[in-house]
């Protein structure tokens, strides 16, 4: 019984391990957006006051302007999703090795 609470002690401090990871780099992703879109906000300022007069130009840059987002916004999902899918990836080959260990310890 002892080694059990011992065992679920390291399974739940793996388990936090890995998920603080995973928050880490997802937070660093989201910062890397925010950025990101900070950049563009202060790009479309510049482009607005460049282009005046010019009503035709404001559009297209305010149009330019969500593209980026949308394209910012798109990128970050696709990065937390590969941090997600690589996660469990390696929880996957984790576990065969764990599996693979319990039934035959000559192969740890």
């Amino acid at each position: 019984m002892e080694e059990t609470k011992r065992s679920d002690g390291f399974d739940r401090e793996k388990f936090y391990e890995g998920a603080t990871w995973m928050g880490q780099q997802a937070v660093a992703e989201s910062e890397k957006a925010v950025k990101r879109v900070e950049q563009i906000g202060a790009e479309y300022k510049k482009k607005v006051a460049e282009s005046a007069a010019d009503a035709f130009r404001k559009e297209r840059v305010a149009e330019w302007a969500l593209e980026a987002c949308d394209r910012v916004t798109r990128e970050t999902k696709e990065a937390n999703q590969q941090i997600l899918e690589n996660a469990l990836k390696n929880k996957q080959a984790s576990n065969k090795i764990t599996n693979s260990s319990l039934y035959n310890p000559s192969r740890m």
